[in-house]
């Protein structure tokens, strides 16, 4: 008897513990139902934000800090992952890179785009000069290359500041990155363009800018701008001599033509060209002179510190 009811507080006990175990697997197998609901509405979620963002493209960061003026290399870059429609039309890819500087100060994580770079090496007289044109090209866009040409009376023509970067256009009037010497050459051209009639400053325009060579600069400047030229401390003018025999025979031409309308006071004042540029040159070779000496002290100067 006593062995039959113990049988039996044995069976109870044990149905009692299937009982807690089947309604705690039950209780878990709803749980996990749940998560699984749960993530297959997750999914779901991100599957229509996936789709409203459509597909993803890459964009490239700045792994470190750059400095302006520094030498722009593919190392500098992580890939990141964006939307395609996030992509502005000027990220930069590494082959951009190539041949470039950063134009500022940039920090790590910077999305990196085109117009962070330079395409052009820059030096301490770069600066930015508005030219006033005659004729520009049609189409003309910031960003072209062009060279800055003089077209005179007589149909001598000369390329005055080659390969020069637009950086705004107003009109007539056209924002280039220019050198220090390349004022100088514009101060000359206005001065011809005011004394010769017929006379125009066009620009023409490179097709492929980053293939093409520039062109070389051959205008010869007037013998007034040529001085200040020598006097200039900053800029090297060793071969200047040559510049001086191309303008006296630009002048004999322009002076002696009957088909050149020469501004009044000019030609009244004009003394016998080939005097002229024989004065002028005595004067400059001893101004080159005495450049080439303050240089040389400079430099010296320098050595000892």
């Amino acid at each position: 008897m006593y062995s039959k009811r113990r049988y039996i507080i044995y069976v109870i006990i044990c149905m009692v513990i299937l009982g807690v175990f089947g309604i705690s697997v039950l209780m878990i197998q709803k749980h996990y139902n749940e998560k699984i609901r749960e993530a297959e509405e997750e999914i779901r979620v991100l599957s229509t934000e996936l789709e409203a963002i459509g597909p993803m493209g890459v964009m490239y960061q700045l792994d470190m800090d750059v400095k302006a003026g520094n030498e722009a290399n593919d190392y500098d870059l992580i890939e990141v992952a964006v939307p395609e429609a996030a992509i502005p039309e000027e990220a930069a890819l590494p082959e951009d890179l190539e041949g470039k500087s950063y134009k500022i100060d940039l920090k790590a994580g910077f999305y990196l785009t085109k117009d962070m770079l330079l395409d052009y090496d820059l030096t301490d007289d770069m600066r930015k000069l508005d030219v006033v044109f005659n004729e520009i090209p049609i189409g003309l866009e910031v960003g072209d290359y062009i060279d800055v040409r003089i077209s005179m009376p007589l149909g001598q023509d000369f390329c005055a500041m080659p390969h020069k970067k637009v950086v705004a256009i107003n009109g007539s009037t056209i924002k280039l990155i220019v050198t220090e010497k390349d004022c100088y050459t514009y101060e000359s051209m206005k001065t011809d363009l005011s004394i010769y009639s017929a006379t125009k400053i066009y620009a023409t325009q490179y097709v492929e800018a980053g293939i093409q060579e520039a062109s070389i600069a051959y205008y010869p400047v007037t013998l007034e701008v040529l001085e200040t030229l020598i006097k200039d401390p900053n800029i090297d003018t060793a071969d200047y001599s040559d510049v001086l025999i191309r303008r006296e025979l630009l002048e004999t031409q322009l002076m002696n033509s009957d088909k050149v309308d020469i501004e009044e006071k000019v030609t009244r004042g004009k003394q016998n060209i080939s005097d002229k540029f024989a004065d002028a040159k005595k004067n400059y070779d001893q101004m080159q002179l005495d450049k080439e000496k303050e240089a040389a002290k400079a430099e010296a100067r320098e050595s000892t510190k």
